[in-house]
């Protein structure tokens, strides 16, 4: 197998080994500090026996030994642009290996354009007497190197704040320089604009020091950077050109006699003189760093870097620094036009919240970069107000991005309007149940939210606004257990209009604020849940109406197997006490209780409206003639059918043979026609004869009834 020696611990080594990896030649990477290991660990496991690193400080001696016992193939200086000392090194110990094919990755230097904010300096020794004769804070960005260097005036090392990387020889260089504590900032980079300009800002330094060190190295974002922060750019030039040559075939020129090559063509010069050298080309501009933290699909494809980010209640003052960061460097975003209208991103935004024209547009925007042949990862923001796990669009875009190819989708939390609220009014959320009514069906939100103020102390509920506030009001007020709970309702939270009420029940009417609104309702008696069924029969309002008795009511309700969501039937609800005790069980199980006689059914109602069950609806008819207009059950209980029971399961049958049923039988007539249902429908039948005995005491006695 080819080999290839490489110096790196820089970006284009570490690409250099990953592209030479994957297309089947071995690579031994070397690098002078354990950081720098670190840094190509992943890539030394992710490609196992074809990567390989050793770190450490070598003499030119040390090298040339190092080449007499790998023999490698081709060797290639890969390391910093300013690392005078080891390419010196390099190329001396190169005098024995002359017929070895030598490259030098050069990294492109770009000309930026001119800015007033920037000095330029050939020497760290000039840079530093330049300083000197200044004054105020300098974030110096150079490294841990030259550090001794600018530190050794103790008025100047006493105005830095330094950014060194996050390794021991970094931290112990500043120690030793009397650069300590809150003065050191060890980061790894790269640096958006947006972060340097922070950094900028936090540290109060109105000069920023920095290499020319190209795009890679982040040159022109911290250039931005400062200028937006009203700093001045103190910028050390790179040395001449260094020891490189294409190749030591023919006779050694003198040290630093020619410029070295592109990572492309160093890569292209290897490809041509390796066998089974297939690996990847490089496409032009792959130098900027998002393209280098890539996964390990060579890391150099075009690609989507799709962020969802929760914006708060207003995006401008709630957003993290982080989801801050992200929205500057972004090329494109979208999101509703109230929460885009206050950012500029770097092409384009478009108000879309819908999926659909979301993805539609991302389609687009991929096609025209394609045309143009642009390379670089297209960065997109997908703005949310709230936090995006909060009952947030997020939740059902996040699937479909995932299916676009080469796209990375990463989500970013935000202010809910819960926590927002909760935290106005000095309320804890966690111990709260929470819903939300927004855009949700009267019909399913209020059986579920009187449930829940019933049986909780706090509920949080998002609301579609005043309306919903209204109803909540209403619906408190018309329930005796639960009148004397306070109402927090904050209207625009986050905005310079939020406006929190403290109300009762029955002021919510007169409420007239409009916007976003989020409640808190707080019970201070509420009730422990009942787990079972089994109401006491004396709970239910009888009149001459039959009724279904408790221990025949518990033993039908476990046999229907009720389950949350479910659609329940009771046909012949009579006084309702088989239709309370299935509505009772769950606020999310719609319950339809179906009685013929009119009396009756307003006997149904009765008893419902007592035990305050809107997930109840009575109707008034006799089946099956009066079941089409309702939705398909998935639970039927027949409690009695007025000689209509092979019509009701013809009809139930013809629906959905999966319904579960459970009926009721005390006569010989009506199990026969059950046994005539097991033969028409090949039903699987379970049949129970039942015998309770209830005591009644007589005098001293208590008989068996």
């Amino acid at each position: 197998m080819s080999k290839v020696l490489i110096y790196g611990g820089t970006t284009e080594g570490r690409l250099l080994a990953e592209s030479l990896a994957q297309g089947g030649i071995h690579c031994l990477v070397l690098v002078a500090t354990e950081y720098g290991e670190q840094m190509l660990r992943p890539l030394e496991e992710g490609l196992q026996n074809s990567v390989r690193v050793l770190q450490g400080r070598l003499t030119a001696e040390e090298m040339a030994a190092l080449y007499g016992k790998e023999k490698p193939d081709v060797i290639v200086d890969a390391t910093h642009p300013y690392a005078e000392l080891v390419k010196k090194n390099i190329w001396e110990s190169l005098e024995g290996y002359r017929k070895v094919p030598f490259f030098r990755v050069e990294r492109k230097q770009e000309v930026l354009v001119e800015r007033e904010n920037a000095r330029y300096f050939d020497t760290v020794s000039e840079c530093v007497s330049a300083l000197q004769k200044t004054t105020g804070n300098i974030l110096l960005t150079t490294g841990s190197k030259n550090l001794p260097e600018f530190c050794r005036d103790n008025s100047l090392r006493n105005r830095l704040y330094v950014r060194v990387l996050p390794s021991v020889e970094s931290l112990e260089i500043c120690q030793n320089a009397g650069i300590t504590g809150n003065r050191i900032i060890a980061m790894q980079g790269p640096f958006s604009e947006a972060m340097n300009e922070q950094m900028l800002q936090e540290t109060d330094s109105k000069i920023l020091v920095m290499k020319e060190s190209g795009r890679i190295g982040g040159e022109a974002s911290r250039m931005e950077a400062a200028q937006r922060a009203g700093a001045v750019c103190y910028i050390i030039r790179r040395p001449g050109d260094s020891a490189g040559v294409e190749s030591l075939e023919t006779p050694k020129p003198a040290y630093g006699e020619r410029a070295g090559m592109t990572l492309e063509q160093v890569l292209a010069e290897i490809r041509k003189r390796l066998e089974g050298g297939n690996c990847p080309e490089f496409p032009e501009r792959s130098e900027r760093p998002e393209c280098l933290e890539g996964e390990s699909s060579g890391g150099m494809k075009p690609g989507l870097r799709i962020a969802l980010l929760g914006i708060g209640m207003n995006g401008v003052t709630q957003l993290t620094q982080e989801s801050q960061g992200i929205i500057a460097e972004a090329d494109y975003i979208f999101g509703a036009m109230r929460m885009i209208a206050p950012f500029t991103p770097k092409k384009a935004k478009f108000p879309y919240y819908q999926a659909e024209k979301i993805l539609e547009q991302i389609r687009v925007i991929q096609e025209e970069r394609r045309e143009a042949e642009e390379f670089e990862p297209i960065r997109i923001g997908i703005l949310f107000s709230g936090d995006t796990g909060f009952y947030s669009g997020c939740r059902l875009l996040v699937p479909a991005l995932r299916e676009i190819p080469e796209a990375k989708v990463t989500v970013y939390p935000g202010i809910s309007s819960v926590s927002a609220l909760a935290a106005r009014i000095q309320e804890s959320w966690q111990d709260a149940r929470i819903l939300s009514t927004h855009g949700v069906p009267a019909a399913s939100w209020i059986p579920e939210l009187l449930d829940a103020v019933r049986h909780n102390g706090k509920v949080f509920a998002i609301t579609s606004g005043v309306e919903d506030l209204r109803k909540i009001g209403n619906l408190l007020c018309g329930e005796a257990d639960v009148q004397d709970c306070g109402i927090s309702a904050g209207f625009d939270l986050g905005s310079e209009s939020e406006q929190i009420l403290e109300l009762l029940p029955e002021e919510c009417q007169d409420v007239a604020v409009e916007g976003l609104c989020t409640v808190q309702i707080k019970n201070p008696h509420p009730m422990l849940r009942r787990l079972t069924p089994g109401m006491a029969d004396e709970t239910f309002s009888r009149d001459k109406v039959p009724m279904t008795k408790e221990e025949v009511r518990i033993l039908s309700l476990c046999q229907l197997h009720l389950r949350e969501g479910a659609v329940a039937y009771d046909i012949g609800c009579g006084t309702g006490s088989v239709t309370a005790e299935i509505a009772a069980l769950s606020p999310s199980i719609r319950v339809y209780g179906i009685e013929k006689k009119e009396g009756a059914a307003d006997l149904t109602r009765r008893n419902i409206s007592k035990m305050g069950l809107p997930n109840v609806t009575v109707v008034e008819g006799e089946a099956p003639e009066c079941l089409p207009p309702l939705p398909t059950p998935t639970h039927v209980f027949i409690g009695g059918s007025s000689g209509n029971l092979m019509d009701i399961m013809d009809y139930l049958m013809a629906l959905n043979r999966e319904i579960r049923v459970v009926l009721n039988a005390v006569s010989l007539e009506t199990l026969a026609e059950i046994r005539e249902l097991e033969t028409r429908y090949g039903l699987e039948l379970d049949v129970r004869q039942i015998q309770v005995s209830r005591s009644r005491k007589l005098g001293s006695h208590h008989l068996m009834q």
